[in-house]
């Protein structure tokens, strides 16, 4: 079963490098147009939705934490 997440983002690249899987080799990601497409190719459901929450919780900390280095970057 093939199951895809798309994320607009303007600045998609860094994201991808900080989750960029190590050892699991059924999820595809790209960048492109200011979209993060992943897509994972796997049966079990449990293990798509364990991925895809994992994934969307890292992107919330990731844009959280790209925001606060732009916000200490700007007062100096």
């Amino acid at each position: 079963m093939l199951s895809e997440l798309f994320i607009d983002d303007r600045d998609c690249d860094p994201f991808l490098k900080t989750i960029s899987p190590d050892n699991y080799g059924n999820i595809k990601m790209e960048c492109n147009s200011e979209r993060i497409k992943i897509a994972i190719n796997e049966d079990k459901y449990g293990t798509v939705f364990t991925l895809l929450d994992d994934i969307l919780r890292n992107y919330e900390v990731f844009k959280k934490i790209r925001d606060l280095m732009s916000q200490i970057t700007v007062q100096r």
